[in-house]
C-alpha cells in the first residue's frame, strides 16, 4: 500500500474528520459524481461539482482530499470562502501537486486576482498530473460575472450537479451517520427530528451531534424523550 502524503492546508484549516466517501449517502441523481470522484489518482483533468447549500458538495470536496492521502497522492484543499484571510498567491506552483480542491469558486467572483490566479493554474494544469477539483454553487456558465477566459475553460471540463437529498433520502443520510457514530436511530425518532429541525442537512448533522454527546455523557441510547431532552423542543 503507497505510503501517505498529508493533504495541504492554508494556515487556520482543517478539513472535516467525517467529511469522507464512506460518510456520503449517495442518491441515484449523485451517483455517477460520486463514482467519478472517488478514484481521484485515475482523474487527471479539470472537474467543476456544483449544487446547493446542503447538497454535500462541500463534504465531497474534502472526501476527494482524504481519498487522495489514503492513495498516497499529495493534496491542497482551497476554501475560498475563507478569501479575505488567503492570498491567491497560494495558488501558485500548485501543478506539482495530484490533487487541488478549490471550494466555494462563487465566493471569489469578480475578484481579478483570484481569477487570474486559478487561470493560471488551470493552464499549467495542462501538462501536469493534477485532478483540479472547482466547487461552486452554480454552473459555470452561469458566472456572468468572471473573467470570460477562465468561464470558458471551466465550461469545456468536466461538470456535474450535486442534487440535495429528498425527505427519503435524508432519512437515510441520518441512519448512515448514526451507524458512523455507533449510535442506532429507530423509524420513530428520525420522524420525530425531520419534524421539528431545520431540514437543512448541516442543521440536521448537528443535531445528530448533539444527541451523541449526550448519549455517551448520560449513557442511554437515542429516544423521543432524550431527543427532546437534548434539542429542548
Amino acid at each position: 500500500m503507497p505510503s501517505t502524503r498529508p493533504c495541504q492546508l492554508p494556515l487556520g484549516i482543517k478539513l472535516d474528520d467525517e467529511a469522507t466517501f464512506d460518510n456520503f449517502h449517495i442518491t441515484s441523481p449523485n451517483e455517477q459524481a460520486v463514482r467519478y470522484l472517488s478514484t481521484p489518482v485515475a482523474q487527471q483533468q479539470t472537474v467543476v461539482l456544483w449544487g446547493a447549500p446542503g447538497s454535500g458538495r462541500t463534504h465531497l470536496a474534502q472526501a476527494v482530499c482524504h481519498r487522495a492521502e489514503q492513495c498516497g497522492l499529495l493534496s491542497m484543499y482551497i476554501p475560498c470562502g475563507e478569501s479575505n484571510a488567503i492570498s491567491p498567491a497560494i495558488l501558485q506552483g500548485l501543478d506539482s501537486l495530484d490533487v487541488v480542491c478549490v471550494d466555494d469558486l462563487h465566493q471569489v467572483e469578480g475578484k481579478g486576482d483570484w481569477e487570474q490566479a486559478l487561470f493560471r493554474l488551470y493552464n499549467a494544469s495542462l501538462d501536469s498530473r493534477l485532478l483540479l477539483l472547482i466547487i461552486s454553487d452554480r454552473p459555470p456558465q452561469q458566472f456572468t460575472g468572471m473573467l470570460p477566459d477562465l468561464r470558458s475553460r471551466l465550461q469545456s471540463g468536466m461538470v456535474f450537479q450535486l442534487q440535495e437529498p429528498d425527505e427519503a433520502g435524508k432519512r437515510d443520510l441520518l441512519k448512515l451517520r448514526a451507524i458512523n457514530r455507533g449510535l442506532t436511530l429507530d423509524d420513530a425518532v428520525v420522524s420525530y427530528i425531520l419534524q421539528r429541525s431545520d431540514r437543512s442537512v448541516s442543521a440536521l448533522m448537528q443535531v445528530l451531534a448533539t444527541l451523541d454527546r449526550l448519549s455517551l455523557q448520560e449513557q442511554r441510547r437515542i429516544t423521543i424523550p432524550l431527543v427532546k431532552q437534548a434539542m429542548q423542543w
